[in-house]
């Protein structure tokens, strides 16, 4: 995550299905921002949609409202403005920047292991998404990518896992299921729920004990968002 995209539609999309997986708090989430330094690019513009509230305020309004005057000045889009906002009921946030330096990363996770102590849900929101075999962690750009072992570790805690991931230049279906298969071996979890948008997938991998409410959850997100987000299992 940067600062340059907060608040844009993918923004819009994302905080909308946490909001929904969540219950309105009931599941606590911790928010691992994997925040990465600023690159100077234009990327993060597409905040038109908060000039169509016609088509796009019903899905949350709620969340609608909440953003527009968060962005009023874009010099001053910031991740911290979703916790000033209350965008996440009962939400906690990790803003500390990841660097690609292997012990403060070790550091970084530690540091959110203790944060989100309390937590059922954590959402991981790195650059690109899971590890690809040629950045290895700690190498140029591994600041982008989310390891298995972490996802291990803070599954193995006992929280459920929601994680962005950029679509790869292959057919989307097929990424898509070996995704998660990689995931149901990789975590040794029983199911695995995806978040499919224009731009972006979540990979929603819950524990045992909130399956329940996270299938629930996932139904509305399907009903509320249908044009949005598709969700499949």
């Amino acid at each position: 995550m940067k600062d340059q995209y907060f608040g844009d539609i993918n923004d819009y999309r994302k905080y909308g299905l946490l909001r929904t997986l969540s219950d309105s708090g009931k599941l606590r989430v911790g928010v691992c921002w994997m925040l990465t330094a600023p690159d100077g690019r234009a990327d993060g513009q597409f905040r038109n949609y908060l000039s169509e509230p016609m088509r796009y305020r019903s899905f949350d309004f709620q969340l609608f409202d909440a953003l527009k005057p968060c962005l009023t000045d874009p010099s001053k889009r910031c991740v911290t403005l979703a916790e000033t906002a209350k965008i996440i009921p009962n939400g906690i946030f990790h803003p500390t920047i990841l660097t690609d330096n292997r012990g403060d990363r070790s550091t970084y996770f530690s540091d959110f292991a203790s944060l989100s102590a309390e937590c059922e849900l954590v959402f991981l929101d790195p650059d690109n998404g899971l590890e690809v075999s040629s950045v290895g962690k700690g190498h140029k750009d591994s600041c982008k990518y989310v390891y298995w072992d972490e996802l291990q570790q803070i599954y193995g805690a006992g929280k459920s896992l929601l994680v962005y991931q950029h679509f790869c230049r292959i057919k989307r279906d097929v990424f898509i299921s070996n995704l998660a298969d990689r995931a149901r071996k990789r975590l040794g979890a029983r199911e695995i729920i995806t978040f499919r948008t224009p731009h972006v997938l979540f990979l929603l991998i819950p524990q045992q004990a909130h399956e329940e409410t996270l299938r629930r959850q996932s139904r509305v997100v399907a009903d509320v968002w249908s044009s949005q987000i598709k969700v499949g299992v």
